[in-house]
């Protein structure tokens, strides 16, 4: 069996771990006296900051040599054999290290965000505006597969997100003042805070999975009466719903006579939608979809889904009527339209 090396600190220990041993209760109280773990403290020559560091990598800081010492006549006074005393601290050691690396990760990641995060901040002059989160920016941080600068360091809004935020506040009434009751379907983070937080807007957000929206929702069957919102938004879901045509019924059935919905899907520059049940596999539906987890890739023709589902459709090429400053500052795509539907009857 291998022993485990010992390195001259650990023989001081248990040098005198031996002292202690030959002591009585008494004597280990007196020694041990109203001790106190030492951590380290600004250095007037390196700073907190340094200090911190050898903390961290548990260099030549933390428990001082006395302490250590002490902490193992006490193991001793426990009836612990030198073996077990041994393996003790070594099973110290080892969650210490462990505790050492998962605090260095943590604190390297918020380092990380906070660095990267004030590149970004509001500046004199920022050239980006992100109107989900009202921030000034200098850049939007690359997304996709295909990098291009789409995503809001500050919110995490892409150009489809602040595209609706334009068009809610520009063409729609959603913020007009008057009561509402609102359906938001998968809720993004960035808009739902913003349809929470109007006073005027009744909101409910609904997902498949209950522990990301208020009540868990299957737009295939939504267990709510006819006529129950008035305004409904639902982004990129309907590629992913196994039975689209149902799910826009529902959404017609559920939405009050005069009320309106944005029904927003990725759509392809095929004529019509590409769909096929049998493909059934995350590596076959991302080579025929364009995502693992899509079951249909939409075409020019779903507005005329929309339309079969009893819906007034308008598709609105708003971003195209923005200038051109507005649509690079807001980082916007120009090929992107709204797909908004009102029930006639």
């Amino acid at each position: 069996m291998l022993k485990e090396p010992r390195c001259e600190e650990s023989l001081s220990s248990e040098r005198g771990a031996d002292q202690g041993r030959n002591k009585g209760d008494a004597d280990f109280d007196a020694e041990l006296g109203d001790w106190e773990p030492h951590w380290p403290t600004a250095s007037k020559t390196t700073g907190t900051r340094c200090s911190l560091r050898v903390w961290l990598t548990g260099a030549k800081s933390g428990l001082s040599s006395e302490t250590r010492r002490v902490d193992t006549r006490r193991r001793y006074a426990l009836g612990l054999n030198e073996t077990e005393v041994r393996m003790s601290a070594a099973t110290d050691r080892l969650h210490l290290s462990r505790w050492i690396r998962r605090v260095r990760r943590r604190l390297w990641r918020v380092a990380s965000w906070l660095t990267y995060t004030a590149t970004f901040e509001q500046q004199p002059g920022a050239s980006r505006y992100c109107p989900c989160c009202e921030s000034h920016l200098q850049r939007f941080k690359p997304f996709g597969l295909v990098p291009r600068p789409a995503e809001c360091p500050v919110c995490g809004s892409l150009e489809r997100h602040r595209l609706i935020v334009l068009y809610l506040r520009h063409r729609t009434d959603l913020f007009d003042g008057q009561r509402k009751m609102m359906l938001h379907v998968a809720p993004e983070k960035q808009l739902s805070e913003l349809f929470a937080s109007a006073s005027s807007i009744d909101y409910l957000s609904a997902d498949l999975v209950p522990s990301r929206a208020m009540v868990r929702m299957d737009v295939m069957d939504i267990q709510y009466p006819d006529e129950t919102f008035d305004v409904i938004y639902c982004s990129h879901v309907l590629e992913h719903v196994a039975d689209d045509r149902k799910a826009m019924s529902e959404f017609h059935r559920v939405l009050r006579t005069g009320g309106w919905a944005i029904l927003q899907v990725p759509i392809s520059t095929a004529e019509v939608t590409f769909e096929d049940p049998a493909i059934t596999s995350p590596e076959e539906r991302e080579a025929a979809f364009g995502q693992f987890d899509h079951v249909r890739c939409y075409g020019a023709d779903y507005k005329d889904r929309l339309e079969n589902a009893g819906f007034s459709v308008e598709v609105d090429g708003f971003v195209r009527e923005l200038d051109d400053q507005t649509v690079t500052r807001c980082g916007l795509m120009r090929s992107e339209d709204v797909y908004r539907c009102t029930k006639v009857s």
